[in-house]
C-alpha cells in the first residue's frame, strides 16, 4: 500500500510539472490603471455641521431641536436634544485627527474641514482615487429613537426633512460627488410615503430604512404594512438600504 501511494504521488506530482512546462502561461496586461476605475464608496457618513438643525428649524421648540453645547462633565462639545445628549461633536470627524478612538476632538474647531466641508472632502477623494460617496448620517438620524423620544410628531418630521435638506445643499456643493440616501419618518407611515416623494423630487438617490422596525414597536419588516413604502420605492427606483448596527 505504502509503495503503491509513493509511485502514485511520484507520477501526479511529474505529471503536473510537465504540464506546467508545456502549458504557456497566460500574461493578462494591465490595459488600464485603477485611476481609470470609478471607485464608489458605498458606505461612508456625512459630518453634520453644529448649525444643521437650528439653522433649518424654527426656534419655537428651544432647545429640542439638535444642538450642540458644552457638556461640562464630558470637557468637551456634544449635541443635544433637550437634556438628552446624543454625542460628542467631534466623534464623526476622526479624519486627519492624531489619536484613535475613544480619543477625538473636544471641540468642532478643531476638526479637519476635510471631514466636513464638501469641497475640501472632494479634494481628498481625488487623493484616495474615490469618485463618489453615498453618505449616511452619524448625529440623531442615524438612532431614530432620539427623534422618537421627542413626542412631538411636527418636531420630529421637521428634524427628518432638515437632515434630508442639508444632504441636498451638501450635494450641490461637489455636483456628482455626494450621492443623497434620505431618512424616513418610518414611525408614521403616510409621512414616510410623503417623505419618498419629496425627496425624490429633489434629487435623493435612495433611502435609509430601519432594519428592525419591531425594535421600535412597529410591525416586522416582513409585514404587509410595509409594502406602500416597498412599492413607492420601487416605482421611484430608490434601492432600500440598511445600515449594521442602527435599528434606525
Amino acid at each position: 500500500m505504502t509503495g503503491d501511494t509513493r509511485t502514485s504521488y511520484g507520477w501526479c506530482r511529474c505529471f503536473a510539472e510537465q504540464t506546467a512546462r508545456r502549458r504557456p502561461r497566460k500574461v493578462i496586461p494591465l490595459s488600464i490603471s485603477t485611476a481609470d476605475i470609478p471607485i464608489i464608496d458605498v458606505d461612508t457618513h456625512v459630518v453634520e455641521p453644529p448649525d444643521l438643525w437650528t439653522s433649518r428649524i424654527s426656534s419655537k421648540w428651544g432647545d429640542l431641536v439638535p444642538h450642540v453645547e458644552w457638556d461640562a462633565d464630558k470637557r468637551e462639545e456634544a449635541w443635544f436634544t433637550g437634556p438628552q445628549r446624543l454625542g460628542a461633536v467631534g466623534a464623526p470627524a476622526m479624519a486627519g485627527w492624531h489619536e484613535h478612538p475613544p480619543f477625538h476632538p473636544r471641540h468642532f474647531a478643531e476638526t479637519d474641514p476635510k471631514s466636513w466641508d464638501a469641497t475640501q472632502r472632494a479634494a481628498l477623494m481625488d487623493d484616495y482615487g474615490v469618485r463618489a460617496q453615498i453618505l449616511y448620517p452619524n448625529v440623531a438620524v442615524f438612532d431614530a429613537k432620539s427623534i422618537i423620544n421627542m413626542g412631538d410628531s411636527a418636531l420630529q418630521l421637521a428634524c427628518i426633512q432638515a437632515y434630508n435638506d442639508f444632504l441636498v445643499d451638501f450635494g450641490n456643493e461637489q455636483p456628482g460627488r455626494y450621492i443623497a440616501v434620505s431618512g424616513l419618518p418610518f414611525w408614521d407611515l403616510s409621512a414616510t410615503l410623503a417623505e419618498i416623494e419629496r425627496c425624490a423630487a429633489n434629487g435623493h438617490k435612495g433611502i435609509v430604512f430601519t432594519q428592525d422596525p419591531s425594535y421600535f414597536g412597529l410591525p416586522a419588516l416582513t409585514d404587509r404594512h410595509w409594502d406602500p413604502m416597498w412599492a413607492s420605492a420601487e416605482e421611484k427606483g430608490l434601492p432600500v438600504n440598511f445600515h449594521i448596527a442602527s435599528p434606525s
